[in-house]
């Protein structure tokens, strides 16, 4: 019959498409856990779970190291530090890769919440190489954050990249903040 035949070719079409919908996903799994590698390698300087691992059946990100052969879940043997460097990590990898939106900028609050001194340096290091292809807003409520990051962009040696800061500099339940505007500053030309 008809209906039948119909019938038929609809379930070949959907076994079809979900066959291609599990590569793609397959596929984007591998080149978001790429990226997020990437970010772990350039933030987390330790040999000791420093490879990131989605169990992709179960939807987990496990991490592991060159002594363990399988991932562990990393609240279990992480610091706050650690936990901060990985959640960093996979924030910006994935923002990174992402591909729905012509957006080309990122926006962190507080990105260097609990990190050492030595992550806080690497975290710097790998945001110079994000702002030559995106716009970066970082928002902090820490002055010394904020000053070393000043010093920072001042010393950022990009071409035709600008720069600008804004500073809460107080507040009236009548009228709102008061925000002072830094004035954009053309960065240095190497």
């Amino acid at each position: 019959s008809v209906l039948h035949q119909a019938q038929n070719r609809f379930d070949l079409i959907a076994e079809k498409l979900e066959a291609r919908s599990r590569i793609e996903a397959d596929s984007a799994g591998k080149q978001h856990l790429a990226a997020i590698q990437k970010c772990v390698n350039d933030l987390y300087p330790h040999r000791h779970l420093n490879e990131v691992d989605i169990d992709f059946t179960e939807g987990e990100l496990l991490v592991k190291d060159r002594w363990l052969t399988q991932g562990v879940h990393p609240q279990d043997y992480s610091s706050t530090g650690q936990a901060n460097v990985l959640a960093l990590s996979v924030f910006l990898g994935l923002a990174l890769r992402q591909t729905f939106s012509y957006g080309r900028f990122l926006l962190l609050d507080e990105p260097v919440q609990n990190l050492d001194d030595l992550h806080f340096l690497a975290f710097l290091t790998l945001l110079k190489r994000i702002a030559l292809s995106r716009q970066v807003i970082i928002s902090t409520a820490d002055s010394n954050i904020a000053e070393v990051l000043r010093r920072q962009l001042r010393s950022w040696s990009v071409r035709n990249r600008r720069w600008c800061e804004y500073e809460w500099v107080g507040f009236q339940p009548e009228s709102g903040p008061t925000i002072r505007r830094h004035e954009s500053r053309q960065m240095a030309v190497a």
